[in-house]
């Protein structure tokens, strides 16, 4: 169950995405992104509002199944801000239209209720402002707890199975997340057990925000920003994720 309701992430991504138009027009379209390498903001901008529009396309096809081809944006900077707005209005009237309960066509899963998508393009534009607000301020705002919280659980039931296959073996066989500002934890599996087996827990805990939490599951955010209990090797083996 998701922690953010259905209808509010509609007002995340009108949120998230108005953040992130303001600090565009606001700097250089040529300042570099660190999190999001050989990106510029002006790239991520573009990016944002492309996936915006990819999203819009896909929860309106309903079962079809969509390519992922993201639409180019504009070159000038007030010409981009504009686009970008469409995009937001685009994809938001687009969410709007469609129950959040019918089922409709997802990359990664196959059929799921369109709240898939408000939860994706809620994160997509959360995260990417943050990364936007790091380029360009000594302390960017965190994300919402309960949207973080959300992405770790997409990110850990989602992309971590694939992404655990193609890396080296983890040092532990799970993990626990403990964010520290809302009250639960997340397991977090990093071995497959042989057939018939239960998966052990190691005593591994991470705690911090839940904002932090998530930034630090991308590889957004080091050390320095979660608390580890038991095994440390988590944090270098984790850096070896092709995320």
């Amino acid at each position: 169950m998701n922690a953010v309701p259905a209808d509010d992430y509609l007002e995340l991504i009108e949120l998230e995405s108005s953040r992130l138009i303001e600090i565009a027009a606001t700097a250089s379209g040529d300042v570099g992104v660190p999190t999001c390498p050989e990106w510029t903001l002006r790239d991520l901008v573009g990016h944002v509002g492309g996936a915006h529009r990819w999203v819009s396309t896909c929860v309106t096809g309903g079962l079809k199944a969509q390519q992922r081809i993201l639409p180019l944006p504009p070159d000038g900077v007030s010409q981009l801000l504009d686009w970008f707005g469409e995009s937001v209005d685009r994809l938001r009237s687009a969410l709007s239209s469609v129950p959040s309960d019918e089922s409709v066509w997802t990359p990664l899963t196959g059929p799921q209720a369109s709240t898939w998508w408000r939860r994706k393009a809620a994160l997509e534009a959360a995260i990417h402002r943050w990364d936007a607000d790091n380029a360009t301020h000594a302390q960017p705002e965190p994300l919402a707890a309960a949207l973080a919280l959300d992405g770790i659980a997409e990110f850990t039931e989602e992309f971590l199975p694939l992404l655990v296959q193609a890396a080296p073996a983890a040092p532990v066989p799970s993990i626990r997340l403990c964010p520290n500002d809302i009250d639960v934890c997340v397991d977090v599996p990093l071995m497959t057990p042989p057939d018939g087996a239960v998966a052990g827990l190691s005593g591994t805990q991470l705690s911090g925000s839940a904002s932090d939490l998530l930034l630090w599951i991308w590889n957004r955010v080091g050390r320095d920003n979660v608390v580890v209990v038991g095994d440390a090797a988590i944090l270098q083996w984790w850096t070896c994720l092709a995320i």
